[in-house]
């Protein structure tokens, strides 16, 4: 049986090439209504090549794909919002407990979704990073890291993957949110830390319906879920579930732009092997910071540059806890961070007093610091591992 094109339906009529149709025995009015036709064809086309189209675009400026410093600064930047939408005169806003965003007040308090996502070169580039609001990078075993995304419930992310499995320092984090959380399966040590946990648990191996798979990546690294999917499982399996209000941080309006530094320097993170080098560089014009990752911007894969306006280092006692490099990562106590924001990294103290308590940050005089409204990264480094800032 022949190919049928069912984009352009075929009649009986014989056809001929490129689909125009013989007709045998043409009348000359035929003939004179077809050439009619053909001459006001052509008449609109330049009418709509010389008039309505405008004037054409040039080509967009090349980028050079090897992140460098001198590369990354002159890029204009997408600057972070975390899903900050414009808001209509006589709104009253407030700030979002979660970064500082100002929002509708309606919105200051939002729930919280927490995403584990995957960090591996197959799962390169991810989706919806550049969309979270906070998102907490740690090593994995094999030298790998992974990163736990928090979203707030107010924001719009169609798409957030590729979503991986629990390690207990996530679900640690997660729990001062009291966020949904988000992955797939999980350690040994991590699914018995959730069974006794209240956190709202969403993994796709009980909850596949709200995860879908990317049949164009490879497995395991082609699970997404979005923000309309973790509402649907909070209203379905945690109506009657409160949720616990969160502990914000300070935040403070952005450094004025004449008192930003032009000598900043990048913060670099080796945290394994080069393809997981982090290195964050200033961008003085956004008072913002580039993410690069493995020698490259690091992009979404809608092509958006990573951004945050605060990024924080924070040393943690680490221990590996079998072959296949497991670890356990300090979250509840003390420690030393570095803490950079409005161009200049300086060194402080981090605190986590429980489980559920907020991890905070002080600095040099024992003052909690401040941060810049906006998406925090906060990248966990091993006690003892350098940093080059």
């Amino acid at each position: 049986m022949p190919d049928i094109d069912t984009k352009t339906p075929h009649t009986s009529a014989p056809v001929g090439r490129w689909g125009v149709l013989r007709f045998r025995g043409l009348t000359l009015p035929v003939v004179w209504l077809v050439a009619a036709a053909v001459v006001l064809g052509v008449f609109s086309v330049a009418i709509w090549l010389l008039v309505l189209r405008g004037e054409p675009k040039g080509p967009e400026s090349p980028v050079n794909e090897t992140a460098t410093n001198d590369s990354v600064a002159p890029v204009q930047p997408n600057q972070p919002s975390a899903g900050q939408e414009e808001i209509p005169p006589g709104v009253i806003t407030a700030r979002r407990l979660l970064d500082g965003v100002v929002v509708p007040e309606a919105a200051a308090k939002a729930d919280r979704y927490a995403v584990i996502i995957d960090n591996m070169d197959a799962a390169r580039p991810q989706a919806g990073l550049n969309q979270a609001s906070v998102v907490i990078e740690a090593p994995a075993e094999g030298g790998i890291t992974r990163f736990l995304a928090v979203f707030s419930a107010d924001a719009t992310v169609e798409r957030v993957g590729p979503v991986r499995s629990a390690r207990p320092y996530f679900i640690d984090w997660a729990e001062e949110y009291d966020a949904v959380l988000a992955h797939v399966g999980g350690s040994p040590e991590a699914l018995e830390r959730l069974d006794g946990t209240t956190l709202r648990d969403a993994n796709d191996f009980l909850a596949g319906a709200y995860f879908w798979r990317d049949e164009t990546r490879s497995a395991p690294h082609s699970t997404y879920t979005s923000s309309s999917q973790l509402a649907r499982i909070v209203v379905r399996r945690y109506a009657d579930r409160a949720v616990r209000p969160l502990s914000g941080w300070k935040f403070k309006e952005d450094l004025a732009k004449n008192f930003r530094p032009d000598d900043s320097k990048d913060i670099a993170i080796n945290f394994s092997k080069p393809e997981y080098s982090a290195r964050w560089t200033y961008i003085m014009e956004t008072n913002s910071y580039a993410r690069l990752q493995g020698g490259q911007r690091h992009k979404d894969e809608n092509g958006a540059i990573i951004f945050a306006k605060n990024v924080i280092v924070q040393f943690a006692k680490t221990v590996v806890l079998d072959e296949v490099g497991r670890r356990r990562i300090v979250t509840v106590g003390s420690g030393d961070a570095l803490v950079a924001l409005d161009g200049r990294t300086v060194p402080a103290k981090w605190e986590k007093r429980s489980l559920t308590g907020r991890t905070r940050f002080y600095g040099a005089n024992g003052d909690e610091l401040s941060f810049n409204a906006g998406t925090t990264w906060i990248e966990v480094v091993p006690t003892g591992r350098s940093v080059e800032y």
